[in-house]
């Protein structure tokens, strides 16, 4: 009996294990092999890598000048909005749209202090005409120096003291009732005495920068050879000769890599420096910079975009740049 029970549960086990096997067969797609390889699922789509940009030339290099300058008001502009450029033949000077093609044609200078080509450029007293040339209606000149108009300010190191230039004197920030230019600005290091023959006080300088807040409050202790205003939310600094450029953090795009774009400013009618070398403003995302190979641009992180290889590189609006390649001058572009 105990037997017969064994072999019909045995026979129960089988059948319903030979169940389970034809269920499952049963729901498997006739079609479907299950020897093949599985297909895999296709790769998700990548997200397109951004372009690396690339100089292209807009003007191919053909034109020849005895040398080409931007345009600037005031001696320390440092940068060029002007839609021209000031070419040189010989002694005499004239100007060049923004193809390069001669749009007023060379003149001689009557007051050269006025017109050298080392950042002072083909302007009169009045700005709208060179000697006797009208220059072209379009013409626009950039105003305003170091981005901070003709204010400077000084920090009086022994007090603590911010002054600003007012009514052709200096004043004490704080009792000026104004404040300083947004965000950050740069403040030149002087010891600030009485001035006996005109009354207020004046600087006694000491060389060095730093940056304070628009209130005031100096917040960099780097003692900068020199520093720049804010341009296009970075400001050129200076350490052992060579320039980088502050970020609107305070915090430089690079290392200290850079010479002058440009040499010493002179007031030719006095014979004096009137400013430092200085390196040139961001503008549409770029800077251009100067190395001991030769010129290139930069970007806002720090990465150079044109290599430091040519003889000359001036920016200009639009994000056009003139280049001097092989002694001959053209108008590119970063694409």
């Amino acid at each position: 009996m105990k037997k017969a029970a064994s072999v019909v549960l045995s026979l129960i086990i089988v059948l319903s294990l030979a169940g389970c096997s034809l269920f499952s067969l049963g729901d498997q797609d006739p079609k479907e092999d299950p020897t093949a390889p599985q297909q895999e699922d296709p790769p998700a789509e990548q997200p397109e890598q951004p372009k690396e940009p690339t100089f292209v030339w807009v003007v191919e290099p053909k034109f020849m000048f005895d040398d080409v300058e931007t345009i600037n008001v005031y001696a320390d502009a440092g940068y060029s909005g002007s839609n021209y450029l000031v070419y040189k033949d010989g002694d005499r000077y004239g100007l060049l749209d923004g193809a390069l093609n001669i749009a007023v044609e060379a003149v001689s200078v009557q007051q050269p202090f006025l017109c050298q080509m080392d950042e002072l450029h083909i302007i009169s007293t009045t700005g709208d005409v060179i000697t006797d040339v009208t220059v072209p209606a379009d013409l626009t000149l950039p105003m305003g120096g170091h981005g901070g108009g003709s204010l400077e300010y000084v920090y009086d190191y022994e007090n603590d003291e911010i002054y600003v230039t007012y009514d052709m004197g200096y004043v004490k920030l704080s009792e000026a009732g104004a404040t300083g230019p947004p965000a950050y600005f740069p403040v030149r290091y002087a010891k600030m005495l009485p001035d006996e023959a005109f009354g207020g006080m004046y600087p006694e300088y000491r060389g060095d920068y730093d940056f304070c807040d628009s209130g005031g409050a100096l917040v960099t202790r780097e003692n900068y050879e020199y520093a720049d205003f804010f341009y296009n939310g970075f400001a050129a600094v200076q350490k052992d000769g060579k320039y980088t450029y502050l970020n609107a953090m305070l915090a430089p795009i690079s290392a200290f890599l850079y010479l002058p774009s440009h040499g010493e400013l002179h007031n030719y009618k006095a014979g004096t420096v009137v400013a430092p070398a200085f390196s040139y403003r961001f503008m549409g995302g770029y800077a251009v910079v100067r190395t001991t190979e030769g010129y290139g641009v930069i970007d806002e992180q720090g990465a150079v975009v044109i290599p430091c290889t040519y003889q000359k590189i001036l920016p200009m609006p639009g994000g056009r740049f003139a280049v001097k390649t092989g002694n001959q001058w053209g108008v590119g572009t970063i694409e």
